[in-house]
Order: C-alpha cells, then sequence, then structure tokens
C-alpha cells in the first residue's frame, strides 16, 4: 500500500507531546504526519491536529504565544544558549530566509537574513566560540551551504548527485568542520571537506537522513544514515561500512538523543505506526512509546542536551 505524506504548511508547527513516560521534561516535536493512500481522496487535516497544542501531559506542560509575526520563513530549527554577541540572548529562531536571537520574554535582540535562500536550516556553532553559523542541509530542491553569522555565504554544495541530507562533523579528527552529505538515488553518501573538495564517496541508494553520534559515550563518533532499505548503516571516519540493521520501524528519517538524561548514551529515535522507538545503532530498542497522534517524524530534546 502506497502511502502519502503530508509535509508542515507554511507555518511551521510545533506540537509538544507531553508524554508522561518521558524523563528529565523531555518533548517530542511532531514534523510531519503520515496517511494511508488507497485511491483518489480529499486531503483533509486530522481534527487531532488543527489546533497545536499539548495533547498529552497537560499537567506537566502548558501551552502559550512566546513570540509570532517573524519574517524568517518556514522555521525548521530553535537553539538555545549562547549564540548571539549580544548579551541578553538565549534563544535562536532559524527559517529558510534568516534567523533571529530573543531574550528569555520572546523580545528580539538581533536579526539575520540570509544571503541565499534554505530549506531545512540548521544552527550550528562551527568554532564552539558562542557565535553561531547556519548550516542548510539541503534537499532535492535546495543544495546544502554553511553561512556565517551575518548570513553569507561560507560554503556551498556543487556537485552533480542531488543531495537529501547533510550533517556537520569534526569526525576526521582535523580540527576543522567536514561535511557528510546523502545523495538521492545512487549517488551514495560523499564526506567534503571545508573547502568543499571531497574526502571519499561511498556507494548507496537513498540516503535520505545522515547524523553522526557517539553510540559506547566514549569520544569516538560514528556516521549513521539510512538509505532506500530502510536500514541503519554505520560508518567510520573513512566511510567504511561498519554494519547495516534492521529498525522495528521503516528507517528513513530520525534524530539523535540522549537517553534516559541528557548526559545518558546517545540513541536514534525514529517513529512509525503510533509509536515513537528510541533504539541503538544495532537496531535494538531501548524504548517505545505510544503517541494520541500519528506521528512519522520526531526528535526528542532533553534540557542541556546537544
Amino acid at each position: 500500500m502506497a502511502q502519502l505524506r503530508l509535509f508542515p504548511p507554511p507555518r511551521w508547527w510545533f506540537v509538544l507531546l507531553g508524554l508522561s513516560s518521558l524523563l528529565s521534561g523531555c518533548g517530542v516535536v511532531m514534523r510531519r504526519v503520515i496517511v494511508p493512500f488507497t485511491g483518489s481522496m480529499a486531503l483533509q487535516m486530522p481534527a487531532a491536529l488543527k489546533t497545536p497544542g499539548v495533547k498529552v501531559g497537560a499537567a506537566m506542560v502548558t501551552k502559550s504565544v512566546f513570540i509570532q509575526g517573524l519574517q524568517v520563513g518556514r522555521v525548521s530549527d530553535m537553539a538555545t544558549g549562547q549564540l548571539d554577541p549580544a548579551p541578553a540572548v538565549q534563544l535562536g529562531i532559524a527559517g529558510a530566509n534568516g534567523a533571529v536571537f530573543t531574550n528569555t520574554q520572546g523580545v528580539v535582540q538581533s536579526a539575520v537574513t540570509f544571503a541565499v535562500k534554505g530549506d531545512h536550516v540548521n544552527i550550528i556553532d562551527v568554532e564552539h566560540d558562542g557565535v553561531c553559523e547556519f548550516l542548510n542541509r539541503g534537499s532535492w530542491s535546495s543544495e546544502p551551504w554553511l553561512l556565517d553569522h551575518s548570513g553569507q555565504v561560507l560554503w556551498r554544495y556543487q556537485g552533480a548527485a542531488a543531495a537529501d541530507d547533510t550533517a556537520p562533523t569534526t569526525i576526521r579528527g582535523t580540527g576543522k568542520l567536514d561535511f557528510v552529505i546523502g545523495h538521492n538515488g545512487r549517488g551514495g553518501v560523499t564526506m567534503f571537506d571545508a573547502k568543499g573538495v571531497s574526502v571519499w564517496n561511498r556507494s548507496d541508494r537513498n540516503v535520505w537522513h545522515v547524523e553522526t553520534l557517539d553510540p559506547n559515550n566514549d569520544g569516538h563518533s560514528l556516521i549513521v544514515h539510512s538509505n532506500a532499505g530502510g536500514r541503519i548503516t554505520v560508518r567510520d571516519a573513512q566511510g567504511q561500512l561498519l554494519s547495516r540493521a534492521k529498525a522495528p520501524f521503516y528507517f528513513d528519517e530520525f534524530a539523535v538523543c540522549h537517553w534516559p538524561t541528557a548526559t545518558g548514551p546517545q540513541y536514534l529515535m525514529g517513529s512509525a505506526n503510533g509509536s515513537i522507538w528510541i533504539v541503538d545503532v544495532n537496531g535494538t530498542t531501548i524504548k517505545n512509546l505510544t503517541t494520541p497522534t500519528v506521528v512519522n517524524s520526531a526528535s526528542l530534546t532533553t534540557p542541556g542536551s546537544s
């Protein structure tokens, strides 16, 4: 049976599902929903999703408007901590067109307009100096790029194979940032250095999502990505294949999270069929949570986690 994926509307939803079984005040952010498709149908928003808000766990969290009217385009990332020279900044909000930095009351302290339009923009701190940069992870219609804090281009992917996703990494230990790009079709997965020079390319198909994580909490990171077969694929810093494993769900888009606390080991998080799964790189289930609505892609946030 084919599946029709409904992507978020222009005004990005952040739906906090306060699951009582989540520890340390963890929150789950819903990114898109999935519905069965068996033929012609009229697309309608599920009634349970028409109004964003707390679906379960109202005793744990409350809903209120923090900030609105941003001119950053579709929001794709939020980050806390020291991100901007302005002393009062506690929160960064990035979208397709730019980013704003606010204090704890939601008052904008500074803003930036991007020199190029993005698609899925992440806030990252390349030099770990408290002044962030912006990474567009890319998609079929938007090539990956890295912008400095003022929104100017530092690096831009110009390869032939379409990019599905990009992850920044220092896994090679050179002291400089590299980029691992998962490609569409038969493009495989490629590592580029900070100057855009290809370091290696490894064969694979439809690498929808790529991340790096430290599965053993020992300072030794690995590259993890999905592929057309829905397998957890693990590679070392040279791109050599270490393992492939089957998850209890079709492994396409996922998140990296700490569990059960912000200082706990890093695991992979995915979702399917009304469940959120936390698994290790071998596909072993660490935690399974039932969700009150159909969630296809989710991310887990614990206070103090990266």
